[in-house]
């Protein structure tokens, strides 16, 4: 019901409507009145600006490193904890040398489970972080072009994802759209990827040109 009710109010959204016979006696208040005007609306595929803003390079390769790394420290508790069993079955019940080994695999499983709570707890909460800095950086151009453009109201398109396999994700994507139809002028996603990644670029060549960043050798001259 939501989705068709946002369909209809972006397909019906237009110049105000005045009543008839205001409209009748005052013809040329509308020209006047700049709140008369009709509304100049735009649109931008999320969908694109996700995958071609050149920070999400950035924002994968610290994901990946942060799960690979997780995943390197549970592996090394996990064998811990297997080597502790190996060498307990090899010594006979009760003796003290079981029991020290026993206790310290108790406390090698308790701070491994701690670890894996803990660690999953930091890993979202550095994700989410990341999401909202990269979705705040693409709002904060899109409200730029809208003041410039001097637009009323900005969508959110998003295209659909062809490899979708499932049911439930395809009835999504159909309610995620809102912009079932409009004119390519109305399109500002292009100018939305720009601006991010001309502010990425600048970013970047200030880094590489700080006095402490790492200077590249210089190429060997030939001598004459």
């Amino acid at each position: 019901m939501r989705f068709i009710l946002i369909a209809v109010l972006a397909a019906g959204i237009g110049a105000p409507c005045a009543p008839a016979d205001d409209a009748a006696k005052t013809p040329a208040s509308a020209a006047a009145n700049p709140a008369a005007r009709a509304l100049k609306i735009g649109y931008v595929d999320i969908s694109r600006v996700w995958n071609e803003y050149r920070r999400r390079g950035d924002f994968d390769n610290d994901y990946k490193t942060r799960r690979l790394d997780l995943a390197h420290q549970d592996r090394t508790r996990t064998e811990e904890i297997a080597r502790y069993q190996r060498e307990i079955e090899k010594l006979a019940m009760g003796t003290p040398e079981r029991l020290e080994l026993e206790e310290k695999a108790k406390t090698a499983i308790k701070e491994t489970e701690e670890f894996r709570r803990k660690g999953a707890e930091d890993f979202n909460e550095k994700f989410i972080s990341m999401l909202n800095r990269l979705f705040g950086e693409v709002l904060q151009k899109i409200e730029e072009i809208a003041k410039e453009g001097d637009y009323d109201l900005i969508i959110k398109d998003q295209t659909p994802d062809p490899n979708v396999n499932s049911r439930a994700d395809a009835v999504l994507q159909l309610g995620q759209r809102v912009v079932l139809y409009a004119k390519p002028q109305y399109d500002l996603t292009s100018a939305v990827i720009k601006r991010l990644n001309d502010k990425y670029e600048a970013e970047q060549k200030k880094k590489e040109t700080a006095p402490d960043s790492p200077k590249q050798p210089e190429a060997p001259t030939k001598e004459k």
